[in-house]
């Protein structure tokens, strides 16, 4: 399984113009079938994949895994992600994080 590679900076993204819907497009057309079949293919293509753990601009994998499943096909995996724990950047690094009532990680 691949990881995969994401900027730990998230950039403000301002909306472009005025909104407008999409033209509806033509499923007769066999030429709009096979572009949506490929874009179903690339964005296929891209689920699954384990994301790494960024805190603090720091990346690292964890043993623990949480699976993001798809809910109407419960055996797609759409990503892998490290479930973090005591030992992870956040918990080195001296932040606040201690166990709920629940059992869960919370700040």
């Amino acid at each position: 399984m691949s990881t995969a590679q994401i900027s730990t900076v998230i950039q403000p993204i301002a909306p472009r113009g005025e909104f407008r819907n999409e033209p509806f497009i033509d499923f007769h057309d066999s030429e709009n079938v096979h572009a949506m079949q490929a874009a179903l293919t690339r964005v296929g293509d891209m689920l699954g994949h384990e994301y790494e753990l960024v805190i603090g601009g720091e990346r690292s994998h964890t043993a623990s895994k949480i699976e993001s499943l798809n809910p109407s096909r419960p055996a797609q995996v759409v990503g892998v992600h490290q479930r973090p724990g005591w030992n992870t950047p956040s918990a080195r690094c001296g932040l606040p994080w201690r166990r709920s009532r629940h059992g869960n990680l919370s700040q």
